[in-house]
């Protein structure tokens, strides 16, 4: 069982870490293994809302 505020995020196009088993709660297009270095303004803000979002409740 997941922990509540766990949260996955997982890029469309890696190849490394597959999602078949778990589905992610948010996922970054065209992001790959790397997506931390190649969307890292995208994942940010992706991280920003879900902190704010997990404070206010």
């Amino acid at each position: 069982m997941k922990p509540e505020r766990l949260f996955h995020i997982h890029g469309t196009k890696d190849k490394i870490l597959y999602t078949k088993k778990y589905l992610p709660d948010f996922s970054i297009p065209e992001g790959t293994h790397f997506m931390v270095y190649q969307n890292a303004a995208e994942i940010s803000a992706l991280i920003g809302k879900i902190l704010r979002k997990t404070i206010d409740t």
